[in-house]
C-alpha cells in the first residue's frame, strides 16, 4: 500500500511540476500584489468550488476576497464590487454565459482587472479578460 501512495504522489508532483508557465502568469501576480482593493472569484459547476476555494485561500493568507456566484450577481450581488477590485473568472470553456455576464457587471462597477482560468485562451470569457491562463 505505501508503494502504491509513493507512485500516486511522485506522479502528482510530475504532473505540478509539468504545468507551463508564461508571462501571463508573472502578470497576474504583479496585478494581484498591487491590488489595493478586493479580489473576487466567480465560477459556475466544479469550476465554482474551485473559485470558492481561491477566495478562502486569498483570504487566509491576508488579502481581502470573497466568492460571487455568478447566478446571484446581475440580482445584487456584483454590488460589493468597486473600482480597483479584481475579479477571477474560473470555467473550462470559457463559455458559461453567467460568468461572462458577471465580468461585464464588475468592469462597469470598476473592476480594473479580469483574471480568467480557462481551457481555452481563445474562449468568450478569454477574450474578455486581461489576463488569461
Amino acid at each position: 500500500m505505501i508503494e502504491r501512495v509513493r507512485k500516486i504522489l511522485l506522479a502528482e508532483a510530475q504532473a505540478i511540476t509539468s504545468i507551463p508557465l508564461s508571462a501571463e502568469v508573472e502578470r497576474a501576480i504583479a496585478v494581484l500584489l498591487a491590488c489595493r482593493g478586493k479580489v473576487f472569484t466567480t465560477g459556475i459547476g466544479k469550476a465554482g468550488y474551485v473559485a470558492k476555494k481561491a477566495a478562502s485561500t486569498f483570504s487566509t493568507t491576508g488579502t481581502p476576497a470573497a466568492f460571487i456566484h455568478p447566478g446571484d450577481a446581475p440580482h445584487g450581488d456584483v454590488g460589493v464590487v468597486s473600482r480597483g477590485d479584481i475579479l477571477i473568472g474560473y470555467s473550462n470553456s470559457g463559455k458559461t454565459r453567467e460568468i461572462i455576464e458577471t465580468v461585464h457587471l464588475c468592469r462597469k462597477l470598476g473592476a480594473a482587472h479580469v483574471i480568467s482560468v480557462v481551457s481555452t485562451k481563445d474562449s468568450p470569457l478569454g477574450k474578455e479578460s486581461d489576463i488569461v491562463l
